[in-house]
């Protein structure tokens, strides 16, 4: 195995994005893309971080190989009609570095300004087992698929809102957080959590 190669899982066993990880090291989130992919190796200082922070030796990361790492997943790209019908999956997407997403989908509803996500961007997502507030998910509805906020109520229920808020914006009520990650089968009235949204492209 490849040193990129090996990075790239540990910092997935781990549960941290490249950003999150590059936050933790000082360094810019291309930084650990560059590491991942085998264009470039970190510095025995961060190496050594790195070990420490993923709990294996630092011997053995130096054991990996030096060469280009493995191209990155291709991930399914989902398909859906202008009112968010799903319709399968449209075709696989060979992205260039590792994002850590699982599936991507263009976003054809409404905009979510504070997380830069517009109508018509190819939207990146990452399954996900915790919830936290104000973050973006894609939440399957009935037959349809929606980007919708999360936020906890006072009450302790759980808001999901399309968009902005705006009068025309869906809504959801969920009294209990469990159902959101429990696949609901046959019960299509039951919102259901895809995963969550890590990165946005403008086209592809």
């Amino acid at each position: 195995m490849e040193l990129g190669d090996a990075l790239s899982e540990l910092r997935i066993a781990k549960g941290l994005m490249q950003e999150e990880l590059a936050s933790i090291l000082g360094v810019s989130s291309q930084t650990i893309s560059s590491w991942e992919v085998g264009r470039r190796f970190p510095h025995k200082r961060n190496l050594k971080r790195l070990a420490e922070l993923y709990g294996v030796s630092l011997a053995e990361l130096e054991s990996y190989g030096r060469g280009p790492s493995s191209p990155p997943k291709a991930m399914p790209i989902l398909r859906q009609d202008k009112d968010g019908t799903y319709r399968g999956i449209e075709r696989l997407y060979q992205p260039p570095i590792d994002t850590g997403a699982d599936f991507m989908m263009r976003h054809t509803g409404p905009s979510f300004l504070d997380k830069d996500i517009k109508s018509g961007d190819l939207v990146m997502f990452t399954i996900v087992k915790e919830l936290t507030d104000w973050d973006v998910y894609i939440v399957e509805v009935g037959d349809h698929l929606r980007l919708m906020r999360l936020v906890r109520l006072p009450n302790g229920t759980i808001l999901l809102t399309e968009g902005e808020g705006t009068s025309s914006s869906t809504s959801l009520i969920v009294e209990d957080e469990s159902t959101l990650l429990t696949d609901p089968g046959s019960d299509t009235s039951s919102p259901f959590i895809l995963g969550k949204v890590t990165h946005v492209l403008r086209r592809i």
